[in-house]
């Protein structure tokens, strides 16, 4: 009887260990939230996010529905930064309370990021204590939400508290303190100076009370890069451009390393959208996919900056032109490449007669495509056409007729797994 009581405790030892064990490799959809979940796993379960405007603006949080949700998760978002800005209210429990549930029920991890304006702006005891009575009321009222919710404490320091290091130190202690009265074991995060920047993640003083359940938000090219901005300059991709994403990650690295407290990236956007909009979707995606390459070498997880510059969230649709900046974040670089190729097209530069039954075709090059297709037939709607493959971007067309008009137009090709993907055509010219 004894080996059988035995017996059936291990079995039941066992059975339980299935359902609290939350591997580091299990996603936020597979884990409950019941139990803390550990900072290295939860950097791990992060993986690419957006920044969200449900609760920053009054906009935001009557146009939310739980579709832009499932839409996220279908596009394989992981998680949100949901931005507040707001007092605490019934109100905003409220809008809060519906995001984070349909995020929970979707398998989205939701982070409450605050703005902390006041605070921000003076630097004040006074401010400060506010933060922390924002964030008492805030914890009080999510002690027992799921352990996937966490708490990123505020949203970039202003150039009046860039000044002032101490205080945010002063801030970070004084909060967590405070939040962990009611959850002990919740994810915190706190954020350095000068635009949360990795290269004053040193200067943070971590907590008293961060009770091994402490990260840190850093982030870089939260507006974008820069054509002229030698501190985020962006204009082909050279190894200078490169290294100065590369150096910053590598600082959040190192600070990993010596503190052993996980980081994320909280924003950062492809496109300069507020400060002249002057990169092309194609630039954008040629910029994501380094970015996205170099976090994921680095096993950084990070959000993007924003997500109305993405969603089309009173329609309830992706933002068509934007597509393939998605697909480069999201899902994959093949899948961006062929969306801007599938609706990219060349031009027929340069039609040269070399005698009455001869001319040279010449057109502009596409990127990423690995040879053309030239048409050519007597009918403008290409009946009874003749298709010439080229690997260049001029092509002699002979034995033309004389007196005969020949209409010409040209699309580029590339492979993707095995397939051949086609451009847009060209607009049509005419040899005479």
């Amino acid at each position: 009887m004894r080996k059988f009581t035995t017996k059936l405790l291990l079995c039941c030892l066992l059975v339980c260990s299935l359902f609290v064990s939350q591997p580091e490799t299990a996603k936020a959809d597979t884990i409950n939230g019941i139990q803390p979940i550990l900072p290295v796993q939860y950097q791990k379960l992060l993986g690419k996010g957006m920044d969200v405007d449900w609760s920053k603006t009054k906009k935001g949080q009557e146009t939310f529905h739980k579709t832009i949700v499932k839409d996220f998760k279908n596009a394989g978002i992981n998680h949100v930064r949901i931005r507040v800005k707001d007092n605490v209210s019934q109100d905003l429990f409220y809008h809060l309370d519906e995001q984070i549930r349909a995020c929970l029920e979707a398998g989205i991890i939701p982070i409450i990021a605050y703005q902390a304006n006041g605070f921000k702006n003076s630097a004040s005891d006074e401010d400060m204590d506010k933060v922390v009575e924002w964030w008492s009321a805030v914890a009080e009222h999510y002690k027992n939400e799921s352990y996937l919710l966490s708490f990123d404490m505020m949203i970039e320091c202003t150039d009046a508290l860039n000044k002032q290091p101490d205080k945010l130190n002063e801030l970070y202690e004084k909060v967590v303190t405070a939040i962990r009265q009611t959850n002990p074991t919740r994810i915190l995060m706190m954020s350095p100076r000068v635009r949360s920047d990795a290269q004053y993640l040193s200067e943070l003083k971590v907590p008293t009370q961060a009770n091994g359940y402490m990260m840190a938000e850093w982030h870089f090219y939260a507006s974008g890069p820069s054509k002229e901005n030698e501190r985020k300059l962006w204009t082909t991709g050279t190894e200078k451009e490169k290294n100065l994403i590369r150096n910053k990650i590598q600082l959040a690295l190192e600070w990993q390393k010596k503190t052993g407290i996980p980081t994320w990236v909280g924003a950062w956007m492809a496109g300069n959208y507020n400060d002249g909009d002057d990169y092309s979707v194609k630039e954008q995606v040629i910029f994501a996919h380094f970015m996205v390459s170099e976090l994921k070498k680095a096993g950084i997880p990070f959000a993007v900056n924003a997500d109305t510059h993405f969603y089309d969230r009173e329609n309830k649709t992706w933002i068509k032109k934007m597509l393939p900046l998605r697909y480069c974040i999201f899902s994959s670089y093949g899948q961006a490449v062929k969306a801007l190729f599938t609706d990219s097209a060349n031009k027929i530069s340069k039609i040269t007669k070399r005698s009455s039954s001869s001319a040279v075709v010449e057109w502009t090059k596409l990127t990423w495509a690995k040879k053309y297709k030239v048409e050519i037939s007597t009918s403008k709607a290409f009946k009874n056409k003749k298709v010439y493959t080229v690997t260049g971007n001029k092509k002699t067309l002979s034995n033309l007729e004389k007196g005969t008009s020949y209409y010409v137009r040209v699309k580029g090709c590339y492979v993707s797994n095995g397939k051949n993907v086609y451009s847009k055509y060209s607009s049509i010219k005419v040899i005479k």
